[in-house]
């Protein structure tokens, strides 16, 4: 269980002053001065709670800025303009671009982008005004997330605040850094909360800019293209259908006549070659004969 000494330095740090700081209310880390106690582990946390306090103050307003600062040059307005004006004359382009048929709507998440519908018209009289938008919805929210992890770091500091005064315990009553450590844990105290109340500062001044952002750039293009996309789908489904219903042959369908088989040619006997007959034997001659009156009859 922590002990009072540890709960009063952590409840009471605000407004109770220790001793051991020279007659001084304020610790030197508020005095954004060094502190040496001589002692490492307590040394270090201090300055840890110092680093942070010099990354907060180095987000100074002036940084604010340059998340405006697409927008100022698209709208070609005065750099010193307040934030509620710079809105105001984004929500009149906005508007006159809507005129010309074009829409626009801002998405934050997974990451800044602008949907942009150019309708039917077509036209391309935008003067870069949703990229301006688009650049400085991720300026802002990059700085977000810079602020949101020194948020972090400034809550875990202040956790290991209390581990650090536990330490004082283990201390000798007589230890003469005792007081002057007790001072310092408490000035640590007040300069995380002064940081933690400047992020918050900021992270609020980002999250209306990206409210209004997000409510001057809807004039309805992610209706209109989930419209479109809508009508494109029933479109093509409607023309898949027609397809299908369509019959692939007009009139009457042809009868397939079945193949007979191939019938392979008999290949024709070759003719042998005959003997040639023997030739016809010659007729005797026959003798003459004698005609009546002694002459032979020719």
């Amino acid at each position: 269980m922590m002990s009072m000494v540890v709960l009063s330095l952590l409840s009471l740090g605000g407004t109770v002053s220790l001793s051991g700081c020279a007659g001084s209310n304020q610790s030197l880390l508020e005095q954004n001065q060094p502190v040496d106690s001589g002692r490492r582990d307590f040394d270090t946390y201090f300055q840890e709670v110092d680093e942070l306090r010099d990354e907060v103050n180095k987000l100074t307003d002036s940084q604010l800025y340059t998340f405006r600062e697409p927008l100022v040059d698209a709208l070609d307005a005065d750099p010193d303009i307040g934030m509620a004006a710079l809105l105001g004359e984004t929500k009149k382009r906005v508007a006159k671009l809507r005129d010309f048929g074009i829409t626009l709507d801002l998405q934050l998440v997974p990451s800044p982008k602008v949907l942009v519908d150019r309708g039917e018209m077509g036209s391309d009289d935008d003067k870069g005004l949703p990229e301006a938008i688009q650049e400085s919805a991720s300026r802002a929210m990059a700085y977000f997330d810079q602020h949101q992890k020194l948020l972090e770091k400034a809550e875990s500091l202040e956790q290991k605040r209390g581990e650090v005064a536990e330490r004082i315990n283990r201390m000798s009553p007589d230890d003469d850094k005792r007081g002057y450590i007790e001072t310092e844990i408490v000035g640590a105290g007040r300069v995380l909360d002064g940081s933690e109340k400047r992020l918050l500062g900021n992270t609020r001044t980002i999250s209306h800019f990206l409210v209004g952002l997000v409510q001057v750039s809807d004039t309805g293009a992610r209706q209109s293209l989930e419209d479109k996309c809508q009508r494109a789908v029933a479109q093509y489904d409607e023309d898949e259908k027609k397809k299908a219903e369509k019959p692939k042959f007009r009139g009457k369908r042809p009868v397939a006549r079945p193949q007979q088989p191939a019938v392979r040619p008999t290949p024709r006997p070759v003719p042998v070659a005959r003997p040639a007959p023997p030739p016809a034997p010659r007729p005797t001659p026959r003798p003459p004969t004698r005609a009546a009156g002694g002459d032979f009859e020719m």
